[in-house]
C-alpha cells in the first residue's frame, strides 16, 4: 500500500510543522519523537476500523482514487475517517463531496487526497476546498460548588468572558470576583472583607457555607433576593385570583403558586449567558413554572377559570417577584 506510507509521512510533516509547533517544545526533540510514535502507532493499529477502512482497492478497471479524511482526538487517536471515492467514468470534470463532520470533542482532522493504482490512467485533483463552521459554543466554564474553576476553554481567537461565578467579574491580576461590596476569592470560598450586614458568625463566611443554596447578588446579602422574589411572586398571584379565594387553603395555594414559579425562574438565571439572554430564558421558565401551579391551584380550589387565563394569570405573578428581586 504505497499510499498509505506517503499519507503517514504526510501527517508527520503537517504534524511537525503545524501541531507540534502549538503544543511541544521544539527544544526537545525526545518529546516530538514520543508524540510522532505514538501517532504512528496509533495509524498503524490493524484492530481500529476507521484507519483500515480507508481507500479500499477499487480493482483494475476503476481509479482508486479518494478524498480522505481522518478525525483525531486531543491525544492523536483517530475516531473517525471516510474516503469518498471519484466516478469511474473518464474524461470528464466530476464534483466530489465530502458528507459533513460534526466535531464531538476538541481533536485535529487530515483531509488528504489519495490515487493508489500502480496502472491505468491518470487522476487530476484540482480545488479542494474545506469549510470548517464553527460552533455557537464560544466559552466553557465548570465550577466547584464555592465558585473555583474546575474546567475552562475557550476557543481560539474569541475574547474571555470576564463575567463568571454568578455573573461577577473575575478580575484577571488578582483571581478574584468582585461582588461591588466585597471582593470573593472562589478558590478559598472566602471574602476579602468582614460582613457589612453581619449575618453570620464569622464575617467572611461566604454564601451562608451553603452555595448551592443560593447566591449573593452584592456581597452584602446572601438568600435575600430568592426570599424577595417568592414573596413578592406569592402575594401578586394571592392579589391576582383574591376573587377564588376560599378559605386559608386558597390562600396558600395561590401563594405558593407565585412563589414557586418566580424562585424557579429567578434560581435558574444565568448571567454568563448575557443579561438579556439570562432574563427571558429564565422568565419563560418562571412564567411556565408560575403558570402551571396556578392551573393547579384554581383546580384544587374548584374554580373553574380558562386554562389560558389562569396561566397567565400565574405567569405574570411569577414575574413580578422576579423582577424585584433582580433590583
Amino acid at each position: 500500500m504505497m499510499h498509505s506510507k506517503v499519507f503517514i509521512l504526510l501527517l508527520f510533516v503537517l504534524v511537525g510543522s503545524s501541531l507540534l509547533a502549538q503544543q511541544q517544545d521544539s527544544s526537545n526533540p525526545a518529546s516530538i519523537d514520543t508524540l510522532n510514535q505514538s501517532i504512528y502507532s496509533n495509524l498503524t493499529n490493524t484492530s481500529n476500523t476507521y484507519i483500515t477502512g480507508l481507500s479500499p482497492d477499487k480493482g483494475a478497471t476503476n481509479p482508486s482514487a479518494f478524498i480522505n479524511y481522518i478525525v483525531f482526538d486531543k491525544d492523536y487517536n483517530p475516531v473517525s475517517a471516510q474516503s469518498v471515492p471519484i466516478n469511474s467514468t473518464s474524461g470528464v470534470k466530476q464534483l466530489n463531496t465530502v458528507t459533513p463532520y460534526v466535531a464531538q470533542e476538541i481533536g485535529y482532522v487530515f483531509v488528504y487526497l489519495s490515487y493508489d493504482n500502480a496502472t491505468g490512467g491518470d487522476v487530476f485533483f484540482d480545488d479542494l476546498k474545506i469549510t470548517q463552521v464553527e460552533s455557537p459554543v464560544i466559552q466553557v466554564n465548570n465550577y466547584y460548588p464555592f465558585g473555583m474553576r474546575a474546567y475552562t476553554w475557550l476557543r481560539g481567537g474569541e475574547t474571555d468572558n470576564a463575567y463568571l461565578f454568578q455573573g461577577k467579574e473575575l478580575i484577571a491580576q488578582t483571581g478574584w470576583h468582585d461582588f461591588g461590596s466585597r471582593m470573593y476569592w472562589g478558590d478559598l470560598g472566602r471574602w476579602f472583607a468582614t460582613d457589612p450586614q453581619r449575618q453570620f458568625a464569622s464575617p467572611y463566611l461566604a454564601m451562608g457555607n451553603v452555595p448551592m443554596m443560593g447566591r449573593d447578588p452584592n456581597g452584602e446579602w446572601f438568600g435575600w433576593d430568592d426570599v424577595a422574589a417568592m414573596v413578592v411572586g406569592g402575594i401578586a398571584n394571592v392579589l391576582s385570583n383574591a376573587k377564588h379565594l376560599h378559605g386559608w387553603h386558597g390562600f396558600f395555594a395561590y401563594f405558593a403558586a407565585g412563589a414557586l414559579g418566580a424562585e424557579a425562574g429567578y434560581i435558574t438565571m444565568n448571567p454568563e449567558a448575557g443579561l438579556e439572554t439570562a432574563a427571558l430564558v429564565s422568565g419563560a421558565i418562571g412564567f411556565t413554572a408560575g403558570g402551571a401551579l396556578n392551573i393547579a391551584a384554581d383546580r384544587s380550589q374548584g374554580n373553574k377559570i380558562l386554562l389560558a387565563q389562569s396561566f397567565i394569570t400565574g405567569g405574570l405573578s411569577a414575574l413580578d417577584g422576579m423582577e424585584l428581586a433582580l433590583r
